[in-house]
């Protein structure tokens, strides 16, 4: 689904009112579970966006998208080269009337290779970059 798509090429703006407007229901519930925080609406979107360190230095690079009906998961790598961070997000996105209604986000980090499982698969940087 291009909706989804648009947000995350959107995002790249850093404009995250406009992001707000365009593309969040005016109900938007957001959800992260490995903290347990919520946002509530484009307010609390717009006020979590604008917190984060290194603004306008943010790149969003979708590497996937699945939609079902008015479902979709997105898989976007989340880069601010001034920070040095490059991070995965994995997405899963309740659409309304052509909006994102309710996103729900896990950032999980990078580990190395249990030491039980070492030498047993091939390891590819560039193909699973972070």
């Amino acid at each position: 689904m291009s909706l989804i798509r648009d947000f995350w090429t959107a995002m790249n703006g850093n404009d995250w009112a406009a992001v707000a407007d365009h593309f969040l229901t005016e109900d938007f519930l957001g959800i992260m579970p490995q903290s347990a925080e919520l946002i509530r609406g484009r307010a609390d979107f717009i006020r979590l966006n604008s917190a984060f360190p290194g603004q306008k230095s943010w790149l969003f690079e979708v590497i996937s998208v699945v939609t079902e009906a008015d479902h979709a998961a997105s898989d976007v790598r989340v880069i601010n080269h001034e920070l040095g961070i490059a991070v995965r997000v994995i997405s899963f996105h309740q659409l309304r009337d052509d909006r994102i209604a309710r996103q729900t986000e896990f950032w999980p980090e990078p580990y190395p290779v249990p030491d039980w499982r070492k030498g047993m698969l091939a390891t590819d940087p560039d193909l699973s970059k972070f």
